[in-house]
């Protein structure tokens, strides 16, 4: 991610996981960070993405919709939404913020595989229910638990030309 953020230009927060496992607090310190980066650096506030791999990945599938109107896009990878969050109210805040999932087929946590195919498939059924096409996306790699960084850098580079948070 240092080499994506150093070739595109921009600035990448990585938060480290705590015995909290990445709980409620997650939400408030992700909403404060975003919160400083606009007050403080020279950046354009839709160009922020909230990006994460692994653990990162499962903060985001935990708090995205606590967070969605901070962030340019959302991008876990190698990580899957618990089924009890896809609630059609959680879902919902989706809708506003592109979320495109990067989830490798041959991840050694195969759970993340099924929850990011269930999770595509309650967003093309809520898609269904209100009439509305929502911004989500899966992508599924051939690859393990690891990213292809020039794969990833693509994903990141087509996502940022085409999200605005307005």
């Amino acid at each position: 991610f240092i080499k994506i953020a150093e070739d595109q230009h921009l600035i990448v927060v990585f938060p480290s996981g705590s015995g909290l496992n990445w709980g409620g607090h997650t939400r408030v310190y992700v909403r404060e960070v975003a919160k400083l980066m606009r007050q403080k650096l020279p950046i354009d506030p839709d160009k922020i993405a909230l990006i994460g791999h692994s653990m990162g990945g499962m903060a985001i599938t935990r708090n995205a919709f606590f967070v969605a109107d901070q962030f340019a896009f959302m991008m876990p990878s190698a990580a899957g939404m618990d089924p009890k969050y896809m609630t059609d109210n959680n879902l919902l805040t989706l809708f506003n913020v592109p979320y495109h999932h990067v989830q490798g087929t041959k991840d050694a946590f195969d759970v993340f595989v099924t929850r990011a195919k269930l999770h595509e498939e309650r967003m093309k059924e809520l898609e269904k229910k209100i009439g509305v096409k929502s911004p989500f996306e899966l992508t599924l790699t051939k690859t393990g638990h690891q990213y292809n960084l020039q794969e990833l850098e693509g994903i990141i580079d087509a996502q940022f030309l085409k999200s605005t948070r307005n």
